[in-house]
């Protein structure tokens, strides 16, 4: 774990921003060729990197540390299903019956999830 020693985010969030912005560069310089060098595409660049990848997963990590494990979970799973709506009000992106059967059973597990009591886990509660 790269950044498991730092007891704040600082450790690992570092180590995510070189993986956003090397998947595809040699694809990238053969269509491109030196334009891509440009100081106003680099600068585009790293900020597309910081925003995308950097900050959200910084704001994970300070998350993860604040809340409990579980919440953190549901939180998580809710995830896609916030983007799919976002995708459909906002960019106005249809979805089929399947995603929205989806997104409705996560729901459902993050409901059941939160209100089920702890105990054994698939066993009775006595009473």
């Amino acid at each position: 774990v790269v950044g498991f020693p730092f007891a704040s985010s600082f450790g690992i969030t570092p180590s995510s921003f070189p993986r956003s912005g090397v998947s595809n560069k040699l694809r990238a310089l053969q269509t491109t060729g030196s334009r891509l060098f440009g100081p106003h595409v680099l600068i585009a660049g790293l900020g597309i990197a910081l925003l995308s990848s950097v900050a959200p997963y910084a704001l994970e990590m300070t998350a993860l540390r604040r809340t409990p494990a579980a919440t953190f979970a549901i939180l998580l799973a809710l995830a896609p299903a916030v983007a799919a709506a976002a995708g459909f009000f906002i960019l106005g992106q249809t979805m089929t019956i399947h995603d929205v059967f989806g997104i409705v059973a996560v729901i459902c597990a993050s409901i059941g999830a939160v209100c089920t009591p702890p105990g054994k886990p698939g066993g009775r509660q006595k009473a």
